[in-house]
Parts: C-alpha cells; sequence; structure tokens
C-alpha cells in the first residue's frame, strides 16, 4: 500500500475525532489557578518575590496596595504558596476554563493597609506571623510600637527615651 494510497483513504473519510464524554478528572495533588484570601493577606508581596515567571505583582500605594495574578503566565510552580508567610494563597485542584484571550482569567484586588492606633494614618503593618519569624519575643512595649506607623513609632520613641532619662536623673 502507497502512502498515496493512505492519504487519498484518510480524506475521503473526513474528520474522525470523537469528543470525550466528560473530562477527565485530574490527578491527585493537581496544581491550577492560584486564589488569595484577601482576609489574610497583609501585603509583604513574598510571593511575587518568589514568582519567577511574574504571574503575580504586588504593586504599593500610598494608602494601598494592589494584588495582580496572570494565570497565563504562570507556571504552577507552587513557590508562592510556599513563600507566603500568612498563608493567604492556595492553589485549586481543578482544571481551569478553557479561554481564548490573554488575561482572560486575570485577577487583581485592591486592598488598604490597616490604620495606625495612633494618627489613623494607613500603612504597611507586620502582622503576628512576620513578628513571630523576626523576632523571638515580643515585649508588650515593642508590640505597642508595631502598631503605629513610622512617624507616629518615632514620635513614640522619643517619648520613652525622655521619660527613661527623666526617671533616671530623678533616682539621681
Amino acid at each position: 500500500m502507497s502512502i498515496l494510497h493512505i492519504l487519498a483513504e484518510n480524506l475521503r473519510q473526513g474528520v474522525v475525532t470523537l469528543r470525550y464524554p466528560q473530562r477527565v478528572q485530574p490527578p491527585p495533588n493537581y496544581r491550577s489557578l492560584v486564589q488569595l484570601q484577601k482576609e489574610q493577606c497583609v501585603g509583604c508581596a513574598c510571593c511575587a518575590y518568589v514568582c519567577v515567571s511574574g504571574a503575580i505583582q504586588v504593586r504599593e500605594k500610598r494608602e494601598e496596595y494592589v494584588w495582580a495574578y496572570d494565570p497565563a503566565k504562570c507556571t504552577f510552580c507552587g513557590r508562592c504558596i510556599e513563600a507566603c508567610p500568612t498563608q493567604a494563597l492556595q492553589m485549586q485542584t481543578e482544571r481551569p476554563p478553557i479561554y481564548h484571550q490573554p488575561g482572560a482569567l486575570a485577577v487583581s484586588y485592591s486592598m488598604t493597609y490597616p490604620p495606625c492606633q495612633s494618627c489613623g494614618k494607613p500603612f504597611r503593618v507586620a502582622n503576628e506571623l512576620l513578628r513571630q519569624r523576626a523576632y523571638v519575643e515580643v515585649s508588650q512595649q515593642v508590640e505597642n510600637l508595631l502598631h503605629l506607623c513610622p512617624s507616629c513609632r518615632q514620635k513614640e520613641g522619643f517619648k520613652q527615651i525622655l521619660a527613661a532619662r527623666q526617671a533616671k536623673e530623678v533616682e539621681r
């Protein structure tokens, strides 16, 4: 049988592709789209730092930050999940929907930083998990300072230094 005879027979038969009756279930530990739990995110940008493909980006603004994810760029390596100190990121276990336009599945969330306890101005705060990673023990005095914006923290620090100096002068 010659190759031309096989080609002619295939052309005569036409398209014979059969559709699956349903989608095949993904295997165990299948990694799919990254999802953000906004209430747990602190805007530390650890996920964007470890994302080699640039699928996750965190842009800081004055009083808020924008977390953006584009699955078209994602390699589904899971490094962002491992790097997140607050476990705000998870990967879906189902296959993503089919899309035809680049960026069709991209998501972006704009979130505000928590307010300073003194002046009320929003600022990037170090949450409990980040503090535990940075410090072995945190005194109540340091804990109170960590809830203040940098300018209020500096003012409060000066007040504490002056109070300590005055206490030493009184003792003399």
